[in-house]
């Protein structure tokens, strides 16, 4: 079978290092995403085959060999054996990244340790993970140290005040940590009225201030003491000091915090917006945006300003988007906001303003008392940070937990 190359094209060419990338997919949703992705990074030097690793295989034995070879081997038979024959034939110099369906880690080791790829990743994909994973080896090569090492930081931006931005990030973090078990921090820096603290019920402190204000000082052992947790696998810091004292961040405090912190947890999420001091330093260092508005004009109006403005330095630059609100009366349809911004929105929240009102004061989130808010923040969890939650595994743990318990008893009963 022929393979037929779909060709990036070749505007917009960039200072890049010398050097084509060749990826083979094996189904038209990962290969729009593919291409998608590579025209970002790469937008004049990829091709994208359709096809199997036999296919791959022989192309690569009749060509000349790229710089970067994506392949992805899907969940076929003896995957490794056809992966190792293809190292064989390719000069060493070539960077291997490879995709699949295997989320073992046994199969990991044996494409990365034993067949030298420098990264495996397996479904689902989506666009902000492939280019927070894949994107610093693309532009950089093999040798770069690269910036997925410890936890993604996510910075999600709200356009505007009151457009629930902070309930969206706090139920997100919680989602993460409770439901997905992943060790998760929780950053609000709002440091003279955040409500992330009150959202999760739990109290604050002054510790996550004064490390701010003082970054030469901030060490493990602060940020150690002015975490809050929230269960077992969720951490926030927080503080709130005199509204009439405005607190006097620390030029390089976001970039000492991340050094500390990033290799603690999977993830470290927050909320800015662009009247925040920290709003320049908090992009710089973020690994993912995820942009927050509401379906108000104002809020799009904002929102295109926010993108023209973001840095473009990252895989990250290319947003998440969010429609908070979305349902509430008299605000914008789903393709008004498509057409006025100009860009994908990624999901949409539904407008629930008793849950949202309430958990403010019984401490309950949103996501614990309403599925379909609960729905939208799992799909997100999925989309924007590739991360699933695996319900039969979960309901088989329930089972076998149920069954050990009934055993223990009717043993104690025999005797």
């Amino acid at each position: 079978m022929a393979l037929e190359p779909t060709t990036l094209p070749n505007d917009n060419a960039d200072d890049l290092p010398q050097g084509s990338v060749v990826a083979f997919v094996q189904d038209s949703i990962t290969e729009t995403l593919i291409s998608e992705c590579l025209q970002e990074l790469r937008p004049n030097s990829g091709q994208i085959f359709r096809g199997s690793i036999a296919n791959a295989a022989t192309y690569l034995s009749k060509n000349e060999a790229p710089s970067f070879l994506l392949i992805d081997v899907g969940d076929e038979n003896n995957a490794l054996d056809s992966l190792k024959a293809i190292t064989e034939i390719l000069p060493p110099h070539v960077t291997i990244m490879v995709l699949g369906t295997r989320a073992d880690a046994d199969f990991y080791r044996s494409v990365t340790h034993v067949l030298g790829a420098v990264e495996y990743l397996y479904r689902p994909f989506s666009r902000n993970l492939i280019l927070r994973i894949l994107g610093p080896i693309i532009l950089h090569g093999r040798e770069t140290q690269r910036v997925m090492n410890g936890a993604s930081f996510v910075a999600c931006i709200g356009t505007r005040d009151g457009i629930g931005a902070s309930t969206l990030v706090t139920n997100l973090s919680y989602f993460l940590a409770e439901t997905a078990r992943r060790y998760s921090l929780l950053l609000d820096f709002n440091l003279r009225a955040g409500k992330m603290a009150t959202l999760l019920d739990v109290a604050t402190n002054g510790g996550f201030r004064s490390a701010l204000e003082a970054p030469d000082r901030m060490d493990e052992l602060l940020l150690e003491r002015s975490m809050q947790s929230v269960g077992e696998r969720l951490q926030v810091l927080s503080s709130m000091g005199d509204l009439n004292i405005f607190p006097k961040i620390g030029p390089n405090a976001v970039q000492r915090l991340m050094e500390i912190l990033r290799p603690r947890f999977r993830f470290i999420l927050t909320e800015v917006n662009w009247n925040d001091d920290v709003y320049i330093s908090v992009l710089s260092q973020a690994q993912q945006y995820i942009l927050i508005l509401d379906p108000s004009l104002v809020s799009v109006r904002d929102t295109l300003r926010v993108i023209a403005n973001l840095p473009r330095v990252t895989p990250a630059s290319k947003p998440f988007v969010i429609v908070t609100n979305y349902g509430r009366p008299g605000s914008l349809s789903k393709d008004e906001i498509t057409q006025s911004l100009g860009v994908k929105i990624d999901a949409f929240v539904p407008y629930v303003p008793a849950d949202c009102g309430n958990a403010e004061i019984d401490g309950k989130l949103v996501i614990t008392k309403n599925k379909a808010y609960r729905n939208a923040i799992e799909q997100i969890a999925q989309d924007a940070l590739a991360v699933t939650i695996n319900t039969k595994k979960t309901h088989s743990s329930l089972l076998d937990k149920l069954d050990n318990h009934l055993r223990n008893i009717f043993s104690k009963t025999k005797k």
